[in-house]
């Protein structure tokens, strides 16, 4: 790679930074650089942010996107195909999963990764707060563990399927190897044998014919559980179909089954209804329904055919299934936990400035006044309710994302700090009200931190008057609050002039101005001593609840009681009980 020597480092810098979205794509998943204006490119200290969806998995990538620019530069020849690999082990293995999360990335549900460990499956949380559902394997917390156990149990479940008139193979249970020689000779010498527990075919023989198979078989099935069945073995070919929110969604041929017709599957309509019904039956809302026949055009009872498994697992890996089928599937749950994006929101206002701490502390008493539980996230750690769950303080992103993961959460407030956003971005897609407090026309990190959030407003963004470098930055759509501790600030009069909303001192006494409208709130000497220290901070926190429709009542409540006073303390990862907290370079 020839490079000019004197514009040298910002061409690797760039060259990185599309490496970086290359390696994205070929992994498919979105990604795009963020334009960084005013900032000095150099090869020893450059920042490059891009917008992606996986802060993790973004991590992996740019070490690898470094490597394979410095091994290029220094002539070396690369081996894509196994970067590709390395960074392939990141993705989530479950094919239903990731169509889900496919989904809720097209429809603007907002998720991210609680938990990753190579050995079992990421556990991931869509939705903020009370409004969460969690997901693993394709499994929701609405699919109840009574469900899954079910599903497990094949003697509980084939029982359930039978009380329910679905076909399913005749046999029983036998807790020693003469029983299970007596059942077989009942059910004609051709049988099949299934430990009692299990899922996935493990411990299953087929086809079994002689005394010696069926010793074979039974003892290996009761090395796995006491109870072992012993059923009809049921002639035919074995097919798979996912079944999800009530529906077929598609029929395909168990992996390994040889056929002549190597065409689309077509089941009965009595077939189909028999497959929801049973994971209908199970208590399950996705599953994967086994059957065997013959032809699943016709009805199974006609030609002796029976369902003989109903796995919860429907998105692993080895599934049959088409991309389109699972991407189907998981529109389709998705669309059951999330009737719309907003349904998986709550109220989120985020404040940036030196300090905020108490305009933070003041927006989350008085949503705690209107009866909402209220998480709350500052520089000094995480507040639930009004009281304080982490004293040990942590980055304002873990501390963000411990309040978001918080499952009886109805309201968010988080206090950001500029570093913490500009290393690791926002712990979160957007918010309902943005708080900007104090000067960001000063280094361009600090601006940028600010557009940041600004952008990141999905309602309105809280500025003081004077702030006339981040009122012009704001983007189209995105209503500005005001806020200022005199009425005879200019830019306030044009603002309210303009038919716009605005809090301010007239006097002594706090206004709230929506064009020609006034409301008198409250006289600063009422205030608690806390917010009339910090008048302007107290302003701006009244500016967000009028966005968010807060009852004047519930501001005069909270701007007059004390507020707990903020613990100071060495900065370390602490974590809010019962929360997991998810490091990611930008989101």
């Amino acid at each position: 790679m020839d490079l000019d020597e004197e514009d040298g480092d910002d061409t690797v810098v760039h060259v990185i930074e599309h490496v970086v979205v290359a390696l994205h794509h070929r992994l498919g998943r979105d990604a795009s650089l963020v334009c960084l204006e005013g900032f000095e490119r150099r090869i020893d200290n450059s920042l490059l942010a891009c917008a992606c969806r996986d802060g993790a998995l973004a991590g992996q990538v740019l070490e690898q996107a470094v490597r394979l620019v410095a091994r290029l530069i220094s002539g070396e020849t690369v081996d894509l195909a196994v970067c590709l690999a390395v960074l392939g082990a990141e993705l989530t293995p479950c094919s239903l999963t990731q169509a889900i999360i496919d989904a809720a990335y097209a429809s603007g549900v907002p998720y991210f990764k609680l938990y990753q460990n190579a050995a079992v499956y990421p556990l991931y949380q869509l939705g903020w707060g009370s409004k969460q559902h969690r997901l693993h394997a394709g499994l929701s917390g609405q699919d109840c563990p009574v469900a899954l156990g079910i599903a497990c149990n094949r003697e509980l479940s084939k029982s359930l399927l039978h009380d329910a008139g679905l076909p399913v193979p005749e046999g029983g249970v036998a807790e020693s190897y003469e029983a299970a020689l007596a059942l077989a000779v009942q059910l004609g010498g051709l049988v099949a044998v299934r430990p009692g527990r299990g899922e996935l075919g493990e411990g299953c023989c087929l086809r079994i014919v002689t005394e010696p198979q069926l010793r074979q078989a039974f003892f290996h099935a009761a090395a796995l559980t006491p109870r072992v069945m012993v059923e009809r073995y049921v002639e035919g070919q074995g097919y798979q179909v996912l079944v999800a929110d009530g529906r077929v969604v598609e029929a395909a041929r168990r992996p390994g089954e040889t056929a002549l017709d190597k065409g689309e599957v077509r089941l009965h309509p009595d077939n189909a209804d028999d497959c929801i019904r049973a994971v209908q039956c199970i208590g399950l809302t996705v599953a994967c329904v086994d059957l065997v026949c013959r032809d699943p055009a016709q009805p199974l009872l006609a030609q002796g055919g029976a369902l003989v498994d109903v796995n919860p697992e429907a998105g692993r890996p080895g599934r049959p299934w088409s991309a389109h089928a699972v991407g189907l599937a998981g529109s389709a749950l998705l669309e059951r936990w999330f009737v719309s994006s907003q349904a998986s929101r709550i109220p989120l206002v985020a404040l940036l400035g030196e300090p905020a701490t108490s305009a933070a502390a003041l927006v989350a008493a008085a949503l705690g006044e209107q009866g909402l539980r209220t998480g709350h996230a500052n520089r000094y750690g995480v507040l639930a309710r009004g009281r304080r769950v982490d004293r040990q303080g942590c980055s304002a992103f873990n501390a963000s994302r411990s309040v978001l993961s918080a499952i009886d959460t109805e309201a968010v407030v988080l206090e950001l700090s500029q570093d913490d956003v500009l290393v690791q971005g926002l712990a979160f897609d957007r918010c309902d009200v943005a708080i900007l407090l104090g000067n960001h026309a000063g280094p361009p990190s600090n601006g940028r931190a600010a557009r940041l959030l600004l952008h990141s407003a999905t309602r309105a963004v809280v500025l003081h008057a004077a702030d006339s470098l981040a009122a012009a930055q704001l983007p189209a759509g995105t209503e500005p609050v005001l806020f200022a501790e005199t009425v005879d600030c200019g830019p306030l009069q044009a603002h309210i002039d303009a038919g716009r909303r605005a809090v301010y001192l007239n006097g002594s006494d706090i206004v709230i101005a929506a064009g020609p409208d006034r409301w008198p709130l409250l006289p600063i000497v009422q205030l608690a001593a806390e917010y009339r220290a910090e008048i302007g901070q107290s302003l701006a926190a009244i500016a967000a609840l009028m966005v968010l429709v807060c009852p004047l009542d519930a501001m005069r409540k909270a701007l007059q009681r004390h507020t707990e006073p903020p613990l100071s303390g060495a900065q370390s990862s602490g974590v809010e009980r019962g929360s997991v907290l998810v490091h990611s370079l930008l989101n």
